[in-house]
């Protein structure tokens, strides 16, 4: 079952870009499911699921993951 917008996720995220992600950043899934960065520790990355139509004023990147099975 997905999240609910606002719930929390632990995402874990190896990050490769010449510009490192940031707090306050928001992480967007090529299905278009978005998050907002809170925390950051080495390659745990805890977020805030958010709603479609949500603002946030920061840097917006593209992510993608390969899902554990």
């Amino acid at each position: 079952m997905p999240k609910a917008p606002y719930d929390h996720v632990k995402l874990r995220v190896t990050w490769y870009g010449s510009e490192p992600c940031e707090v306050g950043d928001e992480l967007v899934t090529g299905t278009g499911r978005r998050y907002q960065v809170i925390e950051m520790k080495g390659k745990q990355f805890r977020c805030m699921v958010l709603p479609s139509d949500a603002t946030v004023q920061s840097k917006q990147w593209a992510l993608t993951w390969n899902s554990r099975k």
